[in-house]
């Protein structure tokens, strides 16, 4: 399963997610193994009863650590902006 395709609230996936595009990313060391990356995002998401598509344009906020050797999401944050 992908992530686009795990995405559920309350156990229940109320739009699907049909494609992610990320901007240029900003990314800053907070600390040894602990960084923020930043950057624009656009969603492009219908609701799984199906209907027209709607797209999304926001920014996110990530916080990464680096754990047993990998980098981990700890964190997100996304806002919707307006066009």
């Amino acid at each position: 399963m992908s992530l686009l395709e795990s995405v559920r609230v309350n156990g229940v996936e109320p739009v699907r997610y049909l494609e992610v595009q990320r901007g240029e990313l900003q990314v800053q060391e907070l600390g040894e193994g602990v960084v923020l990356m930043t950057g624009s995002q656009c969603n492009v998401l219908q609701k799984r009863s199906g209907g027209e598509s709607v797209r999304a344009e926001g920014f996110a906020s990530q916080v990464w650590v680096r754990r047993r050797g990998g980098w981990q999401m700890a964190l997100f944050h996304g806002t919707r902006t307006m066009p």
